[in-house]
Formats: C-alpha cells, sequence, structure tokens
C-alpha cells in the first residue's frame, strides 16, 4: 500500500477485521467521500464508496465493477443515468436503494463507486459508515465492545447509534415473560391433573358397581383397569386436540365482536413446543392420578360391592 493513503488502508484494514468477525451479510461498510457529485438536474448527490465484500451493491455475475445511482424512485429513470464531476461525465446503472442505506444514512439518491475506482476522489477525506445487522443481543454487545476500544486505541472521533440499552431491557423482558407463562402453565397443568384426578374420584362411587359386576361376570381386573387408563386418556387428548385447534377461531371472533384494533390474530401465534409438552405431561399425570380409585376398587372382592 501507499504512504500517501494511511487513512483509507487503515480503513479497509478495519473492515476486513469486522468482516472476519461478524461475517460479510452481517456488515454494510460505506465510505462517503468528501465530495460529490451532480445529476443532470444539477442536483448535489453524495458518494458512496464500496467494496466488493459488500453483499447489497457488489454485483458478482459482472466481471467489472459498477457504479450505481442508488435513488428510491428508480421506476422514473433510465437503467443508465448520467453524473457529473467538474467537467467529466460518469455513466451510472439505476438501483433501488437498499433500505437499510436509505434508513441508517437518511438519503433517497447516492452514487455508489467500488473502491477501485473512487481513490482519488477518497483521498481528500471520507468519512466511515458501518451498519451492523446482527441477530442477537450478544453479537450487539461484542460489535459495541470491539468497535469501541479499536477507536480508543486508534484516538478516532466516532458517533455511535444503538439500541443496545433497550435491546437488553427487552432481553430482560422476555426472560422474565418466559419465566411467568411457564408458571402459568405449571400451575394450568397442575390445576387440570388434579380436575382430572378428583372427577375420577366422584365418577367411581357411581362405576364401582359396574366395575363389580363386570368381574362377577369373569372379565379381568386388569383388562377393567387397561380399559379405564386408555378411556381417560383417550378423552383428555381429544379434549386438548379440540382446544387447541378450536380457540384461534374463537380468539378472532372475540376481537371482531368487542372491536378491538392493533391486536394480531390468533391464527398467527403458537404455543411454544415447551408449553404443550408441559400440558400434556401434566393432562397424562392426571389420567394415572384417575387411576388410582379404579385401581384401589378393583383389589376388593366383587361380593362386597354387590351385596
Amino acid at each position: 500500500p501507499s504512504d500517501s493513503y494511511p487513512l483509507l488502508y487503515n480503513s479497509i484494514s478495519e473492515e476486513a477485521l469486522l468482516r472476519k468477525e461478524f461475517g460479510s451479510s452481517k456488515i454494510t461498510y460505506l465510505r462517503q467521500a468528501y465530495v460529490s457529485l451532480r445529476n443532470s438536474d444539477d442536483k448535489p448527490l453524495p458518494v458512496l464508496v464500496y467494496t466488493t465484500e459488500d453483499s447489497e451493491l457488489a454485483v458478482a455475475t459482472q466481471e467489472h465493477p459498477t457504479i450505481w445511482l442508488l435513488t428510491a424512485h428508480p421506476e422514473g429513470l433510465n437503467s443508465v443515468e448520467s453524473v457529473y464531476h467538474d467537467e467529466v461525465t460518469i455513466a451510472t446503472q439505476t438501483k433501488q436503494i437498499p433500505p437499510i442505506i436509505q434508513q441508517k444514512l437518511n438519503v433517497d439518491t447516492a452514487v455508489a463507486i467500488p473502491l477501485s475506482m473512487a481513490m482519488d476522489m477518497l483521498q481528500g477525506g471520507f468519512s466511515t459508515h458501518i451498519i451492523g445487522k446482527f441477530s442477537s443481543t450478544q453479537e450487539v454487545q461484542t460489535f459495541a465492545s470491539l468497535t469501541q476500544s479499536y477507536y480508543k486505541a486508534e484516538q478516532r472521533r466516532t458517533r455511535n447509534f444503538s439500541s443496545l440499552s433497550l435491546l437488553s431491557k427487552l432481553e430482560n423482558l422476555n426472560t422474565l415473560q418466559l419465566q411467568l407463562r411457564l408458571g402459568i402453565v405449571l400451575t394450568c397443568g397442575l390445576i387440570l391433573a388434579l380436575i382430572i384426578g378428583t372427577i375420577a374420584w366422584l365418577e367411581y362411587r357411581q362405576e364401582s358397581y359396574l366395575y363389580a359386576l363386570l368381574c362377577s361376570f369373569g372379565t379381568s381386573k386388569l383388562t377393567l383397569l387397561f380399559h379405564a387408563f386408555f378411556e381417560n386418556l383417550l378423552l383428555v387428548v381429544l379434549g386438548l386436540t379440540a382446544t387447541l385447534a378450536v380457540w384461534p377461531h374463537l380468539y378472532n371472533n372475540l376481537v371482531d365482536a368487542i372491536g378491538v384494533s392493533g391486536i394480531k390474530y390468533a391464527s398467527n401465534i403458537s404455543l411454544p413446543p415447551s408449553d404443550l409438552s408441559i400440558l400434556f405431561s401434566f393432562s397424562f399425570i392426571g389420567v394415572l392420578l384417575a387411576m388410582i380409585p379404579v385401581a384401589i376398587g378393583l383389589r376388593k372382592p366383587a361380593g362386597l360391592i354387590l351385596q
């Protein structure tokens, strides 16, 4: 590298470091030159310089680099437009400006030039825009720590726009919500198991005579026990399945009936697998509790019940 571009080559090293650490798909690294181009209406256009690593702007199918005219309204322009720098005319290809660039840089129109063609423009100075797109709060924290340490060591001034504090609060809120939801699901499951078991105790008082009568006819007690178990299990599974299938429609009808706006329809909402497993597990426990009175009753001689 030439010594005449120390800041530029430091910037290139910085970009390579970030892309290696986080991946090219998560980093948008742009340099904005301290010069501007003009369109046919003599409107100044900011100049953004990109590298071949930038997935938003690089064109893998072309062997030569491309100069883009990024605009929010490409439908009103030709596929090839001319922009001007002093007395030089530059041909550009029209492209929809990537939403992340439009949003973060607050521009509707800009010219994006590959680094290999913009070295002279950057010699007059440039500012760097680094946009990170991360999928977790931990990645944001790592990015913030790495860049702060790097720029502090380089004694460079930076402006950071981050929602890290908000993301941390949201993550804590989600953790609390998860704990509360699991507590509610566990409580509902326990209540469900107790209800099933209690109903079975009450029903057995009416069915004990029938069990004793079947035993007197020679029916195996083990057969009656398995029959009661699978009967209760089938009823519980059908009940839970029907409830899970019907409740989104009931919820949607309720929202329409009371006229609540701004609420997502339940067809887009589903219970996490962990919650479903808890409900079905406690239902199974309830079925096992329901077998206790049956098992105790079947141990009694049939004659004592039928007399």
